[in-house]
């Protein structure tokens, strides 16, 4: 069973509800990196293997998606690693409305129609309407919901891992 570390939790949260998009952005997909390599480790036979393969974000995404992550977030994945790129060689450069627009473009029709449900979760005033929030802000919900996208992914792995079906497959 996953044990959820409070701690990272909060860190990530805190740099989530940053001022500083190039912070907020560069820290975020960093983050959802991080998790990509948990889940890829979860999936190896020899997870130490991972670090000697020298992957970057989008050879990650991809091997991730060759495992079997959900193809439908790939544009997203993409766009945010797009994104990230443009603000590392760009310092200068700040999240622009289109930078939102583009990624929820990216966005499959389910994850667009899952967003409201998503911010209600999440918002701490009740009925915020995604299309009103500041560009920044929907970037990051978009960039929140993708990480839990990974981290579910992770979670049903290490469920079925549990499972008695697991273990015996896992002993022939």
């Amino acid at each position: 069973m996953a044990i959820i570390n409070l701690q990272a939790e909060n860190a990530y949260y805190e740099t989530m509800s940053g001022n500083d998009p190039f912070t907020v952005i560069i820290r975020g997909v960093a983050y959802l990196d991080f998790e990509l390599e948990k889940l890829l480790s979860l999936c190896l036979k020899v997870p130490a293997e991972l670090k000697a393969m020298n992957l970057d974000y989008s050879k990650r995404c991809a091997l991730a998606f060759a495992l079997g992550l959900d193809n439908r977030i790939k544009p997203a994945l993409a766009a945010v690693g797009h994104l990230r790129n443009k603000l590392a060689h760009q310092p200068d450069r700040h999240l622009t409305d289109e930078d939102a627009k583009s990624l929820y473009k990216a966005l499959s029709t389910e994850e667009k129609q899952n967003l409201p449900k998503f911010l209600d979760r999440i918002a701490r005033t009740p009925k915020v309407e995604f299309r009103k929030l500041s560009a920044m802000d929907q970037y990051v919900i978009m960039l929140v919901l993708l990480r839990s996208i990974v981290v579910a992914a992770q979670r049903n792995i290490e469920n079925a891992r549990s499972s008695p079906a697991f273990a015996s497959a896992a002993n022939v």
